[in-house]
């Protein structure tokens, strides 16, 4: 029912909202849908996550372990634990200072 054809009679205008509302609910995904698209999110996240958080860790314990490195160890602290992903690498790559 299109809106412009509306009349004078409030019952018939708001039993003509009401339809258009119903007919908008009935296209939107169901839930069912809506979860099983949530668990292909989380299964392909999940894994990488994961290898995020071991990654840091490694590099915090290394961190921890050295006695010097290429600049303060507080920054380096930071870019590990900002910088996801990429900060742990930066530290391997660019904060071990070769003793």
């Amino acid at each position: 029912m299109v809106l412009g054809t509306l009349g004078d009679d409030p019952d018939t205008n708001a039993t003509a909202v009401l339809s258009l509302m119903v007919t908008s609910i009935e296209k939107l995904p169901a839930k069912k849908e809506r979860r099983q698209m949530d668990e292909i999110n989380f299964a392909i996240v999940a894994p990488l996550a994961l290898i995020n958080i071991i990654i840091a860790v490694i590099a915090l314990i290394d961190l921890a372990k050295r006695p010097s490195v290429n600049g303060p160890k507080w920054v380096w602290v930071l870019v590990i634990i900002i910088i996801n992903l990429i900060g742990p690498i930066l530290y391997f790559v660019f904060g071990r200072r070769d003793t």
